[in-house]
């Protein structure tokens, strides 16, 4: 088999965007907002995680992902209780 008759592992040929397109808990697709939002959402999220920030950095950094979160489960992006992130 050559390197061209490797198979593509998004399928043959036509790119269906459906399949790799985010959606939020009730199916819909995201738009661009949206997903941008959620994008922010999980940086934070993991941003918080981290055990090296300063007290100031670490509590600010609570803030914005609670202030955040309002709006990513408004818009059935997420449900999660930021008291299971230590928010």
């Amino acid at each position: 088999m050559s390197q061209n008759d490797t198979p593509s592992p998004l399928g043959s040929g036509s790119h269906d965007t459906t399949e790799t397109q985010p959606t939020d808990r009730l199916g819909t697709p995201l738009t661009p907002a949206e997903t941008e939002l959620l994008r922010i959402y999980e940086d934070l999220k993991r941003f918080v995680a981290r055990t090296d920030l300063p007290p100031c950095a670490s509590r600010n950094a609570k803030k914005a992902l609670a202030a955040i979160h309002v709006a990513a489960n408004d818009l059935d992006l997420v449900y999660e209780h930021l008291y299971d992130l230590g928010v």
